[in-house]
């Protein structure tokens, strides 16, 4: 995986690099700081970024199994329903 420092963000709406306030990367920044520009400020962002997205993808993967498990309960209520569940003598 790679990021991409220059393209603007959707829900940011401004760049990962601008975000992070490293004016190196991106050009003057509104909000500046004395540690501005320094690779560190940089890592931290990027490891906040991975951070973040490893949370996004564990709340898709449980939202996903319980997607799934509530299928699956309607397709045996359905199933029910329609009296595939019944024994045939």
């Amino acid at each position: 995986m790679y990021y991409n420092f220059a393209r603007v963000h959707q829900t940011l709406r401004v760049t990962p690099a601008m975000e992070a306030d490293s004016p190196t990367m991106s050009g003057p920044s509104k909000k500046s700081s004395p540690s501005s520009g320094k690779p560190e400020n940089v890592l931290a962002f990027v490891e906040r970024l991975r951070q973040q997205a490893e949370e996004f993808q564990r709340t898709v993967e449980e939202e996903l199994r319980t997607a799934r498990a509530l299928l699956e309960e309607l397709h045996g209520r359905e199933a029910k329903r329609r009296g595939h569940g019944r024994r045939m003598d």
